[in-house]
């Protein structure tokens, strides 16, 4: 029963990360092609949620292994991580869900500004988090992609 605890976090993490890979494989493909097969494969808008979510599976399956080994034991949260947790794991499949409906660039600025000031608000006052937030969403949405010729969509 105790490897079977151990375990817990692990197939959690499994899961999550499955459906993100679910969701991130639902983002459609960019239209026009970029080139060749590789070229064309790293441009498209699904690339890093699917390999940010992969990783969060291989992570799962880690972990379950290293619980069945006895090598890892539950976190112990203390009162605020399970909220802190779901507003995490909400707001990437926010994200995920809504460049499916609204397209890359529009859910991506809101996802940087909310996670920036969100991720942050104890570290840095709120208004240095909207400028990071800002030089990221100008520099790659719309400096970038108009001097490299991508359109995103």
């Amino acid at each position: 029963m105790s490897k079977l605890k151990n375990c817990i976090e692990g197939l959690v993490i499994t899961l999550l990360g499955g459906f993100f890979l679910y969701l991130a494989f639902s983002v459609r493909s960019n239209p026009i092609p970029y080139g060749s097969a590789w070229i064309n494969t790293l441009a498209q808008a699904k690339f890093l949620p699917v390999v940010m979510a992969s990783f969060v599976t291989i992570l799962g399956i880690v972990m379950i292994v290293m619980g069945l080994k006895g090598k890892m034991t539950p976190a112990k949260f203390d009162k605020g991580e399970p909220l802190r947790l779901l507003i995490v794991v909400v707001l990437v499949a926010a994200y995920l869900l809504g460049i499916n409906y609204f397209g890359f660039r529009w859910p991506t600025v809101a996802f940087s500004v909310i996670s920036a000031v969100y991720f942050n608000w104890k570290k840095r006052p709120w208004w240095q988090m909207l400028i990071i937030a800002a030089v990221y969403i100008v520099v790659g949405l719309f400096a970038l992609p108009k001097l490299i010729g991508l359109r995103l969509v």
